[in-house]
């Protein structure tokens, strides 16, 4: 895996990611991740998140030719 990346679970728990971890911690996160990516959870979701992102396409679509900030958030 990488070595050297930079995490702390207690005081910055966000950095703790999957990409960031080594050894038994990134296996055991692993293994709470792997059932939630099955190939038929997968093919499941793969419509709500094309529809979600034309969604959000067309959305900063409109933002760019109007030149107006992006509000992440929303």
């Amino acid at each position: 895996m990488f070595d050297g990346l930079y995490y702390n679970e207690k005081d910055d728990p966000v950095s703790a990611h999957l990409f960031a971890l080594d050894g038994t911690k990134w296996k055991d996160l692993r293994g709470k991740f792997t059932p939630t990516f099955t190939s038929s959870k997968m093919k499941m979701m793969i419509h709500t998140m094309f529809d979600i992102s034309k969604c959000m396409s067309k959305a900063l679509g409109k933002c760019a030719m109007e030149k107006e900030d992006i509000d992440i958030k929303k």
